[in-house]
C-alpha cells in the first residue's frame, strides 16, 4: 500500500508540479520495477525476522515507504541526468520523520486500543483494536513519506 501511495503522489511528493510520467521514468535502462519490488518485499520479510525490530512496525513501515520514494527519486534523477542529488534528505527532515513516526505510533496505540475495545464491546467480538491500530499505522506513514519526498525533491532545481 505504501508503494501505491508513493506512485500515486508523484510528482507532488517531491514538491514538483511538472515531471515526466512514471511510465517514462520506468522505461529507462537503469531502473527496473521487478528488482525494486523484490527488494521491498524481501526487506519486509527480513525486517520482521530481526528480533525486536520486526515487532516494531513504526520502524519497518517508514523504511519501506522511504525505499519506494527513494527508488522513484533515483529514477527521476536518472531520467533528468542529475548527478549531484543524493538519497539523504537532510538532518532536519530526518528528525521530523523520526518524531512523526514515533508520536503517530503512540497516538495510534491509544486510539486503536480504546476504539477497538469500544467496538468489541458494542459488537460482542474481539480483534478490532488490532485492525484500527494497523490502519492508523499505515495512515501515519503518509506524513513521514511526504517529508522524505520533500527532503529529496528540494535538491532538484526544476
Amino acid at each position: 500500500m505504501l508503494v501505491v501511495f508513493v506512485y500515486l503522489a508523484f510528482p507532488a511528493i517531491f514538491g514538483l508540479t511538472t515531471a515526466p510520467t512514471i511510465t517514462e521514468l520506468l522505461s529507462g535502462d537503469q531502473v527496473t520495477v521487478s528488482n525494486t519490488l523484490g527488494v521491498l518485499f524481501l526487506f519486509g520479510i527480513f525486517a520482521s525476522q530481526v528480533p525486536g525490530f520486526g515487532a516494531r512496525p513504526e520502524f519497518v513501515l517508514p523504511i519501506q515507504g522511504c525505499l519506494a520514494c527513494g527508488y522513484l527519486f533515483f529514477a527521476l534523477t536518472s531520467y533528468l541526468g542529475v548527478t549531484t542529488a543524493t538519497l539523504w534528505p537532510g538532518i532536519d527532515v530526518f528528525l521530523v520523520m523520526i518524531c512523526v513516526s514515533y508520536f503517530a505510533d503512540r497516538l495510534g496505540r491509544t486510539i486503536g486500543i480504546a476504539g477497538g475495545n469500544r467496538l468489541d464491546a458494542m459488537l460482542n467480538t474481539a480483534g478490532y483494536d488490532v485492525v484500527i491500530l494497523n490502519a492508523i499505522r499505515l495512515l501515519a506513514q503518509i506524513p513521514v513519506i511526504l517529508s522524505f519526498g520533500y527532503g529529496l525533491g528540494r535538491q532538484l532545481a526544476i
